[in-house]
């Protein structure tokens, strides 16, 4: 698993996908995501847990932050 590290430059809404808790992440925030995933979600890594993000969003909203 190759990961790269992603930070939000809009707000947006992310899922746990066991609990189906919503998270808001915040422009600013940094999280991991692995690289290759597509559409329609994609799992991210935000502090010790695991969001889904809809690809879009995450298209739209983040943006590469430096090296893994």
């Amino acid at each position: 698993m190759v990961e790269q590290r992603y930070k939000a430059v809009h707000e947006f809404e992310a899922l746990n996908p066991i609990s189906g808790r919503k998270q808001r992440v915040m422009p600013g925030d940094v999280f991991y995501a692995e690289l290759g995933q597509r559409e329609p979600t994609i799992m991210i890594r935000l502090g010790e847990s695991l969001w889904l993000v809809e690809y879009e969003v995450f298209k739209q909203c983040c943006t590469p932050y430096g090296l893994a």
